[in-house]
């Protein structure tokens, strides 16, 4: 059966396929046995021209055995004939009647109950219906002699399968982003889906009883036709279901205006966008230095070189976004007139960073103020030297005329005065305590001190320590107070030289003896005159010459005092030191006849002192040995021997002894005489 379906209109609430001027030619071929098994061929064009016309031809197999009908209105004057054709909902029906017999020209009219056979006058026409059912139609023909012959067939108008194409997400997309397309069916056998473009691109194909849902990513480019086709292979229909995807082609341009400027200056954002649907929404970001950052050309007034992002939304239900970044560059200057400072009064103090100028584009011109006390205003770094506390400003403006002004406060503080006391004249080895009576005042207290040179100072941090310098010395006090400004003052300690006591080295005398003490002499160094002071001065001559005469009873420690002419004085000492005693014994006075001997001296001669002893008689005559402790003493005369005794320490001693002699008798025996033994003779 060969069928002509034309005339269908699109719907857009059921989103069937039913464009003007579009011809669908349907070429079925049935199969006795095997219900569909594939679709085999399938070729879609598209002609966009204005008619827009689309032609699609489908070629279903049933089985290798082919039944044709001839759909066709045979109608005979002088009888009926009966047929019946079978068609889908929207589809024409093309009835064509064939009256033979009685005289033309013929006039025809087509009935039906329920469907439309237009025109209802002409032959041959289309018949069509808008609902599934059964429908007679009838067709009487009327010759020129008003001759009438009927005929009937039955047209059965079949149901098209259901077909539902949706995607997620749904009708808009953002350029670049893609799409799921689902087409699914519960009355259907096959579903056919593919892109509408020329030639056509086939997204894929599912057939089944009902078939599982055909799916398909796809990211189109622009604006894209998607067409799902479903056939239900039971009554030949067909039912076309479009799904156009809009593809937003959203493009934003974005622009500062000035891009580049001086701190403190302002710059024209502006925001353009192309494409999408309005009305735009802008979010612009930091938003701290905009005036109004939900418009699409706020103010801004950026302190630091700042890139701003501008979000661009368009309004289709796709709210595609774009995001542009503009950047705007601060041409500033920093300028730095460093950090307060304290200065004592008299100082100096150098003002400006390190550097005193960043950022901007160099080279940099300063200008400081006030300038009075300044020594160059145009330095980056100048020295001021105010008398009181001043606020400086400096100006840095950079090659691009860029500025910024900065300030310091140079606060003066009044400086502490010191005071080291009057100069002294002291003795080698004495002390002075040394600084004034303050030695700080004035400036902010509390004050620190610091003395130098610290040699011979008890402590270098007190503000009176004292000095025992050796030789002349200047000290010098620094005075520090409270806000760190100092003070300097000095005194010169003038160390004069001591004199040099000498006592003379120390001496052993004998008990009894005298000694001549001091040096040679007994005072040197200093400054003359010496005075000498000695002591004790009991057993001294003169205790205040250099060298007195000693004559201790005991061992005596003499002191000598020195004072030169400048009152420095030096004390030594000596010691005399008194050996013991000697006692000498020469023995008790005896008398002896002339001639006689008798021993003499002690017993013992010599005690005390140190032994050993040595001795000596005087005068030897007479004497045996005149060195022994007890010679024997033969004297013709009365004799007074002395005996003098030293001991091992040279002290000596004297004793005496008188021997008296008695003078002998003298004897006249006679003369010798001659005489024979036996005589007798008188002598005498």
């Amino acid at each position: 059966m060969m069928r002509n379906v034309s005339g269908k209109y699109y719907n857009n609430k059921s989103d069937e396929f039913k464009e003007k001027n579009l011809s669908l030619n349907i070429i079925k071929t049935f199969f006795i046995s095997n219900p569909m098994v594939s679709l085999q061929n399938l070729a879609i064009i598209n002609n966009l021209k204005k008619v827009k016309k689309f032609f699609l031809t489908l070629l279903i197999i049933f089985s290798p055995v082919i039944l044709f009908a001839q759909l066709s209105a045979n109608i005979k004057v002088n009888g009926i004939s009966t047929n019946s054709l079978s068609i889908c909902v929207g589809d024409n029906a093309f009835l064509n009647g064939t009256p033979t017999g009685g005289m033309i020209p013929y006039t025809h009219s087509w009935t039906g109950d329920g469907g439309q056979a237009l025109p209802t006058n002409a032959n041959p026409t289309d018949f069509r219906a808008t609902t599934p059912g059964v429908y007679t139609v009838v067709y009487v023909v009327t010759d020129e002699a008003s001759a009438t012959a009927t005929d009937t067939i039955i047209v059965t108008v079949n149901p098209l399968p259901d077909i539902n194409l949706t995607s997620n997400p749904e009708n808009y997309i953002c350029l670049g982003n893609c799409v799921d397309l689902t087409a699914q069916t519960t009355t259907g056998n096959i579903i056919l889906l593919y892109e509408k473009n020329v030639g056509g691109t086939i997204l894929g194909q599912v057939i089944g009883s009902p078939p599982t849902p055909l799916t398909a990513h796809v990211c189109p480019l622009i604006t894209t036709d998607y067409l799902a086709l479903c056939v239900n292979t039971a009554a030949s229909c067909v039912r076309i279901k479009k799904l156009t995807i809009n593809v937003i082609n959203f493009t934003v341009t974005a622009s500062a205006t000035p891009s580049t400027f001086c701190l403190g200056g302002t710059s024209q954002l502006l925001a353009t966008p192309s494409g999408g649907m309005t009305p735009y929404i802008y979010s612009w970001s930091p938003t701290a230095t905009l005036t109004n950052p939900i418009i699409a050309n706020p103010i801004a007034t950026p302190l630091v070189t700042t890139t701003y992002t501008v979000t661009v939304t368009e309004s289709s239900p796709a709210s595609c976004q774009q995001i542009v970044n503009v950047p705007i560059i601060i041409n500033y200057v920093d300028a730095d007139a460093g950090s307060a400072q304290n200065i004592c009064d008299g100082n100096c103090a150098t003002l400006g960073g390190t550097p005193t100028a960043v950022g901007g584009t160099a080279p940099y011109s300063y200008s400081w103020s006030p300038i009075a006390t300044l020594n160059i205003p145009t330095l980056p770094n100048p020295s001021a030297c105010p008398a009181v506390t001043t606020t400086y400003y400096v100006t840095v403006t950079d090659g691009n005329g860029c500025t910024d002004t900065d300030n310091i406060v140079i606060t003066v503080n009044p400086k502490p005065v010191a005071e080291a006391g009057v100069g002294n004249i002291i003795c080698n080895t004495n002390c002075v305590t040394i600084g004034g009576s303050p030695t700080a005042s004035g400036g902010t207290a509390p004050y620190t001190y610091n003395w130098n040179p610290i040699v011979g100072l008890d402590n270098s941090t007190l503000p009176n320590p004292q000095a025992c310098p050796a030789t002349t010395t200047k000290y010098f006090v620094t005075v520090t107070d409270f806000k760190g400004c100092t003070a300097v003052d000095s005194v010169t300690v003038t160390v004069n030289p001591l004199p040099i006591a000498e006592a003379g080295q120390n001496t052993t005398i004998c008990l009894g003896s005298c000694i001549i003490i001091g040096g040679s002499p007994t005072a040197s160094g200093g400054t003359p005159p010496y005075t000498y002071d000695w002591s004790p001065i009991a057993t001294l001559d003169i205790p205040t010459n250099s060298n007195p005469e000693a004559c201790p009873l005991v061992t005596t420690t003499y002191f000598v005092t020195v004072t030169d002419s400048k009152g420095c004085t030096d004390v030594d000492n000596v010691v005399i030191t008194i050996n013991p005693t000697i006692i000498v014994e020469a023995g008790m006075n005896d008398t002896l006849c002339n001639g006689g001997c008798i021993i003499i001296g002690g017993s013992p001669t010599a005690s005390g002192g140190t032994s050993p002893y040595s001795y000596n008689w005087s005068p030897a005559t007479g004497l045996n040995f005149s060195n022994i402790p007890n010679p024997q003493a033969c004297p013709t005369e009365t004799t007074k021997y002395f005996v003098t005794v030293t001991d091992n320490t040279n002290c000596t001693n004297i004793d005496s002894i008188t021997i008296k002699v008695n003078p002998s008798p003298i004897a006249e025996a006679g003369t010798n005489i001659s005489m024979c033994n036996g005589s007798c003779v008188t002598i005498g």
